[in-house]
This record gives structure tokens, sequence and C-alpha cells, in this order.
């Protein structure tokens, strides 16, 4: 059984079988391009632009500020009944 990483062959000595020889899987080869590729799509996909970041950040800011805006507004209004 031949183990094909990083495009290298390695020889097959299993004594067990009767014509020892190298054995290539292309599938292997194929299966790690596939999966590095989906990882790389998958980090384009995921990844934040500094102006996305930026973005955030500022959507963050104003939910905290309305927060606070109704947190304030619910301590007055308790004030006043009390």
């Amino acid at each position: 059984m031949c183990i094909v990483t990083n495009y290298q062959l390695f020889v097959n000595k299993d004594p067990r079988i009767k014509a020892p020889g190298v054995f290539c899987f292309l599938q292997e080869i194929m299966k790690i391009d596939k999966h590095k590729q989906i990882q790389s799509e998958w980090l384009l996909k995921h990844t934040l632009t500094s102006d996305q970041k930026k973005q955030l950040i500022e959507e963050k800011i104003q939910r905290v500020e309305q927060y606070r805006q109704a947190l304030r507004l619910q301590q007055k209004t308790i004030k006043s009944v009390l």
C-alpha cells in the first residue's frame, strides 16, 4: 500500500502482499487538494475586511447607546412611580 502525500510516493514493503510495488492513490491527492480548496474558500467567505470590521463596531456602539437610553428611561419611570 502506498500513501501519496505532497506528491511523494512511498513504496509498499508489506510482506503479506505477494507482489510488493509502488501503489499510488491519486484519490488521496485529490482529497487533499479538494480539502485545501474548501478551506481556502471558507476563509475567503468568512474573513472580514477592515471596512466591515469598522461597520460592525459602529453598529455595536449604536446598540449599546440604545440599551443605555432604554435603561435610563426605565429608571426614570420607576423613580416617578415611587
